[in-house]
């Protein structure tokens, strides 16, 4: 689950078990594609943009460039 830092649900999520990922700000797809691609770029790996889908016709994409 990616939440931000500060949502409620955090604290009973981990209670449970759950793995959280938690963010400063919203989790948006646009955020969300900037995070992958980080750290695909830190693994060395060679990434020119990441995109990330939200529906079958909304996305988000982040590149380098």
């Amino acid at each position: 689950m990616i939440l931000r830092r500060d949502d409620p649900l955090v604290g009973a999520l981990e209670a449970l078990g759950e793995p959280v990922y938690r963010l400063d700000s919203n989790p948006t797809a646009e955020r969300i594609a900037r995070l992958i691609f980080d750290a695909a770029h830190e693994l060395g790996l060679p990434v020119v943009r990441v995109t990330t889908w939200e529906t079958p016709l909304a996305s988000a994409t982040f590149s380098a460039s």
